[in-house]
């Protein structure tokens, strides 16, 4: 039996509606979308008014950027990358303006069709990044991977969950005790820039876990001593995870997880 066109379109529809995010962040709206990029992390989008010329920019945040950033070290190497992100844009018919990915639109409608134009330029961005190690605070992950298995939890350390068919999400540790499990992810990074890429690489993996209905906890754990201490740091993370995520400080983090997974 064949189903009827208004009634995929209106199943369709109703899926997006569900997993397109609108909020205000300072003065733009951060619109979080279903594009799913080759890091396995979900697009999110900045809309701003153009003011006197009116209609919209829409851009990638800077994501892009702050990614190449973060991760080719050499002040050579950073010049061909820019180069060549400047290349990516020219040929998808965007711009990159030395911080971000971003086009004009006259309305919204046009912003929606040309977002998987800006889906594109940041993929085919990610493919410059020779080595993907995350930047994070060795000791303190290998701290709380000692504390855990000291509490008796089981530990996966740089576990891979899979819930077809979303893409596969990989945490710092995933914890294990009895029936019930954990992911975790650390937000933890000496610069500012550095724990906004921990911050949204951590929130994207936490929408993409719930989306699948990961049945375990969702907890960040923040360095004090870090960058990410920031209040307005946190603050991000605290608007822009889902609801059901724990934010957890280092010190807190062992007990705090033993504690609810026992509950």
């Amino acid at each position: 039996m064949l189903v009827p066109p208004s009634r995929v379109r209106e199943a369709l529809v109703a899926v997006l509606r569900e997993e397109v995010v609108c909020a205000l962040e300072n003065d733009e709206l951060r619109v979080d979308t279903p594009y799913v990029l080759q890091d396995g992390r979900l697009l999110r989008v900045y809309l701003r008014w153009c003011g006197e010329h009116g209609g919209f920019i829409a851009s990638d945040g800077g994501y892009a950027t702050g990614q190449i950033e973060a991760f080719v070290r050499s002040a050579a190497a950073l010049r061909e990358r820019y180069a060549e992100l400047k290349g990516i844009a020219r040929g998808l018919d965007i711009e990159w303006d030395g911080a971000e990915f971003r086009f004009c639109a006259p309305d919204l409608e046009t912003v929606a069709r040309r977002t998987a134009v800006l889906a594109r330029a940041v993929d085919r961005a990610l493919t410059l990044i020779p080595t993907r190690t995350r930047p994070t605070t060795a000791p303190l992950h290998a701290r709380l991977l000692a504390e855990f298995r000291q509490a008796g939890l089981s530990v996966v350390h740089r576990a891979t969950i899979v819930i077809p068919p979303l893409p596969e999400v990989t945490v710092d540790f995933r914890l294990y005790r009895n029936h019930s499990e954990a992911a975790v992810e650390m937000l933890a990074a000496r610069t500012e820039r550095g724990a906004a890429i921990a911050i949204d690489r951590a929130v994207s993996s936490f929408h993409l876990l719930s989306r699948g209905k990961y049945p375990g906890l969702l907890v960040a754990v923040y360095d004090e001593e870090g960058a990410t201490a920031a209040t307005p740091l946190l603050d991000r993370f605290r608007s822009a995870a889902p609801e059901r995520t724990l934010l957890l400080p280092s010190h807190d983090a062992v007990h705090g997880i033993v504690r609810r997974l026992a509950a």
